[in-house]
């Protein structure tokens, strides 16, 4: 039994050895084809990548709550007199506010500028870039923009501790009870010690946002793998070219035989 499966073996190898031509031009023909279609593919490919910019409200005064302060954030962002303030102090940025949209081609490269709320607490910008200069002026615009919304939420909570204290003045005059007097008045008195805490805390350097560096772009559709394409294919071609000689042999000695 041992030495009839040796026949047989030697008998396989035999008829793929004379059926090599058929053999290689199936390899040649799937080497041409699939080195065809990585050339094809590497002409067409672009590689685009991914950098995320993440921010969160961080001190906030008690009349905004995180929701709002993110909805502020991204309406700021689009809002053209707060870039063009920018710009001005920005000039050599690439970044014009055309490119303010969700999303727009910069220097041959897409930016989905769009925000994307991961939670109520926290968003992200996805900038579709690898040049490092564009993910610095990115960074820089919403930097400036934290500055620009934690300035308006001071100049609030100075509007909102004044009207709070010109309710006090008449307080007193009003036809109510002493208790309820008293409670309303430690309840002004404590929005007014919190207004002002949160104007201590931005003074002292606070900002609304917490803001992060870009993350390093990551590349998101790689370029084609041309070698493990040519392997591939010749690997394919082999095994087709060797199934027709064997299948033709078969079909030889059905014949001869019938």
């Amino acid at each position: 039994m041992h030495q009839d499966d040796e026949i047989d073996l030697f008998e396989l190898f035999a008829e793929l050895y004379r059926g090599k031509w058929l053999i290689i031009s199936a390899i040649l023909v799937a080497l041409a084809c699939g080195g065809s279609y990585a050339i094809v593919k590497e002409k067409s490919h672009v590689t685009t990548y991914k950098s995320i910019i993440t921010y969160s409200p961080k001190t906030l005064p008690l009349f905004i709550d995180a929701e709002k302060a993110v909805s502020d954030f991204g309406s700021l962002f689009y809002s053209q007199s707060a870039f063009e303030a920018w710009k001005v102090v920005n000039a050599e940025s690439r970044i014009s506010y055309s490119d303010i949209s969700p999303t727009q081609i910069v220097d041959s490269v897409e930016l989905s500028n769009e925000p994307k709320m991961i939670s109520p607490q926290t968003s992200e910008f996805i900038l579709k870039t690898a040049d490092l200069g564009l993910l610095d002026d990115y960074y820089s615009y919403l930097t400036s923009l934290n500055d620009l919304i934690t300035k308006r939420y001071v100049t609030r909570a100075g509007e909102e501790k004044r009207y709070i204290e010109k309710r006090f003045k008449d307080f007193w005059a009003f036809d109510e009870a002493l208790e309820n007097k008293v409670l309303i008045f430690m309840r002004h008195l404590t929005e007014v010690r919190k207004l002002d805490r949160y104007v201590e805390l931005v003074e002292s350097g606070a900002k609304v946002f917490s803001i992060r560096h870009p993350t390093p772009p990551v590349v998101t559709s790689p370029a084609p793998k041309t070698n493990l394409i040519l392997v591939l294919s010749f690997v394919l071609g082999g095994f087709i070219g060797a199934a027709s000689v064997l299948l033709r042999n078969a079909i030889r000695r059905r014949s001869e035989t019938s």
